[in-house]
């Protein structure tokens, strides 16, 4: 979900916007005009789990430390020190600092802590802001934690490659980390 992800809200934003635009249009009250706009601008985060408190999961942004309140998730129960990575849309009816997960998100081990480090060291070298070098090397990041992590794919995940290739190969989209990031 990570590579699709990026790929639609990212580097082909403008279907998002197109897509928050019709919603803008349709809305009414002034609370959720704000929040829609907030929308145009999902967030790219790979961040470390600080804390669990108050229906959130506070995570450290590994690149600039700032700190999101996760609205907790049901179905998930991070440890501290875990890294979760994915996009993630503001969502200011909870508080300033509030994200929700569009898709999907993905939890690491604590164990990649020098992987997180090769990130914050990369990142710093582009001297770009923290969305801009997400935006620019999401993928390069997930390749990296790939490597680092040495996970093994699924037979579903193997299948969904072979689809991703057909429709990169059907539409000539020249994106090659988005292949690599599965082939690693």
């Amino acid at each position: 979900h990570l590579a699709v992800d990026h790929f639609l809200f990212v580097k082909r934003q403008d279907i998002w916007i197109k897509y928050i635009e019709r919603r803008l249009q349709k809305a009414v009250r002034p609370s959720i005009i704000k929040l829609l706009e907030q929308w145009k601008h999902p967030l790219v985060i790979i961040g470390e789990v600080i804390k669990m408190e108050d229906g959130f999961i506070k995570l450290k942004d590994v690149v600039d430390g700032h700190i999101y309140n996760l609205v907790k998730l049901d179905e998930v129960n991070p440890r501290i020190g875990e890294y979760a990575m994915s996009m993630f849309l503001p969502d200011s009816r909870q508080d300033a600092d509030a994200i929700m997960v569009i898709s999907g998100i993905t939890f690491l081990p604590n164990r990649l802590e020098d992987a997180m480090k090769d990130i914050k060291a990369f990142a710093k070298k582009t001297k770009l802001s923290t969305q801009e070098f997400y935006n620019e090397h999401w993928l390069e990041c997930c390749v990296l934690l790939n490597k680092k992590s040495q996970p093994i794919m699924t037979l579903k995940q193997v299948e969904m490659l072979t689809i991703l290739e057909d429709f990169i190969e059907e539409y000539e989209i020249e994106e090659e980390n988005l292949l690599n990031f599965f082939k690693v």
